[in-house]
């Protein structure tokens, strides 16, 4: 509920009666409530229109869902019956103004505000929030603070209501080295991984179904660790992690002569080559994102098969994202504009998406569009429209692939899950296993590695998925 915005008197008019309704059911001793939301982050109308979880909206920042959902449990939980209550994130609580120049307030005047306590420098170093009167409407509150300005994430509020207040003193002095230092690595991989996967056709379209990424010659108790390739089609990115690995390392790349007809006849293709490589078992066999979805039914096809790693994906994460997102438009050209932009985002991250999308939408064919993406894209890494074309063609297919594909059986090996910590929408929906118990007779094991789909592979989280690998292999029976 809530008022709405301007030209929305219909809209502001509809929900002032709903909560008026709600005012007189509870009067009848009957259950309502009413909730002004503000804007809402990580999904709708804001993320997808006006830009991030950062954006002011009318003097307030989206409401992350976790934090919606929270807030939900806390007001449907009030003892005091209130029909119609408020629930938004004060943007200019993040600031103050001193003339005409603007300053931060510091974390703990910001946790001083919230707590109502009119004096930060009461508060003594060794208390913690519970001890100063933190309720679970304000934990909500300031999870939220923490997530979105200094990129700390806490499970509960439990764990926020233990915060000391010289932990948060120290979070404040930290942020503003830490964001500089985050800033300074993110661009030199964002760097590095341009140069990587924009300019070089060898990648782009390998040539080599077979790469060796780490050689090791005392290897740990298995002879090989075989990767298969995200929907890129290249493991260059999974270069790094297989260099902190005490295993060798091959990566398995999609080349001309890989099939392109179901992951059936592609796992099919690559076991022949694995085999090739490595005669017997056992086998331990990794697979990163769309190359989760073929590693998986590696599993199903070969024999011996020790272990099954799968890096942030599974046989349904790929079809999930695809078959949600296919919701969100009604005509097939509009499906198509999406994956071709998607493609386009590999490569180039800052596109005018609505302009984007419409411009291939308003195209005749799916044969237009992909040129008009390939123009596009020529102009940034300059390998020729024609190889464009072949690398977006293969990139859409695998996408149809992944979305067809269900597995024949159950996964007989033990399966490990990396899954990141900051998951996307879609992956949300599909649990904490991405599916897998529901395909896995052997035993299934879930570990959490910070970071996104991308930076998990990079910096100091590839250090922690590194480990972890290391952990399972060498510890398994």
């Amino acid at each position: 509920c809530g008022r709405g915005n301007a030209g929305q008197t219909n809209y502001g008019y509809a929900n002032s009666t709903m909560e008026r309704i709600c005012e007189q059911r509870q009067k009848d001793g009957l259950p309502a409530l009413a909730i002004q939301w503000g804007a809402i982050g990580d999904v709708g109308m804001v993320i997808e229109n006006l830009g991030s979880n950062d954006t002011v909206v009318g003097g307030t920042l989206p409401q992350r869902m976790t934090s919606c959902l929270e807030t939900i449990d806390y007001f449907l939980q009030q003892s005091t019956n209130i029909p119609v209550v408020s629930s938004y994130v004060l943007a200019e609580k993040l600031q103050k103004t001193s003339g005409s120049s603007t300053t931060s307030i510091s974390l703990i005047e910001i946790i001083a505000n919230i707590l109502g306590i009119s004096d930060a420098s009461t508060m003594s170093s060794d208390s913690t929030l519970a001890d100063l009167g933190l309720d679970s409407l304000g934990s909500v509150e300031i999870k939220q603070l923490l997530e979105q300005k200094y990129s700390i994430s806490l499970a509960n509020s439990k764990e926020i209501q233990q915060l000391t207040i010289k932990r948060l003193k120290e979070i404040d002095s930290n942020s503003s080295v830490s964001a500089t230092t985050t800033t300074t690595i993110n661009n030199t991989e964002t760097k590095k991984t341009s140069s990587i996967s924009s300019f070089d056709l060898s990648q782009l379209l390998p040539k080599d179904l077979m790469v060796l990424l780490n050689e090791k010659v005392k290897s740990n108790k298995y002879q090989h660790l075989f990767l298969i390739h995200p929907i890129e089609g290249h493991v260059e990115m999974l270069r790094e992690l297989s260099q902190r690995l005490p295993i060798t390392v091959f990566g398995l790349q999609s080349t001309n002569d890989v099939p392109n007809t179901s992951i059936e006849d592609i796992a099919a293709y690559y076991i022949k080559k694995i085999v090739e490589t490595q005669p017997t078992g056992p086998y331990l066999i990794g697979g990163y994102s769309f190359g989760a979805c073929i590693a998986v039914e590696i599993a199903l096809q070969l024999p011996s098969i020790a272990q099954l790693l799968l890096l942030d994906g599974s046989h349904s994460y790929v079809a999930t994202h695809t078959k949600q997102y296919r919701t969100k438009f009604n005509e097939p050209k509009h499906a198509e504009a999406a994956v071709l932009y998607a493609f386009l985002q590999q490569f180039i991250p800052n596109l005018d998406q609505k302009k984007i999308l419409s411009d291939l939408a308003n195209l005749p064919s799916y044969d237009a569009r992909l040129l008009f993406a390939a123009e596009i894209l020529d102009k940034t890494i300059n390998i020729g429209i024609d190889n464009i074309i072949l690398i977006a063609k293969r990139f859409h297919n695998k996408l149809l692939l992944a979305e067809k594909y269900v597995p024949s059986n159950k996964i007989p090996c033990q399966t490990i899950l990396f899954r990141v910590q900051t998951s996307s929408e879609y992956s949300e929906t599909i649990g904490d296993d991405y599916g897998l118990s529901t395909i896995c007779q052997g035993p299934l094991q879930v570990l959490v590695i910070p970071g996104d789909h991308r930076t998990f592979l990079q910096g100091e989280n590839v250090k922690i998925l590194a480990d972890q690998i290391t952990t399972v292999t060498c510890n398994s029976s």
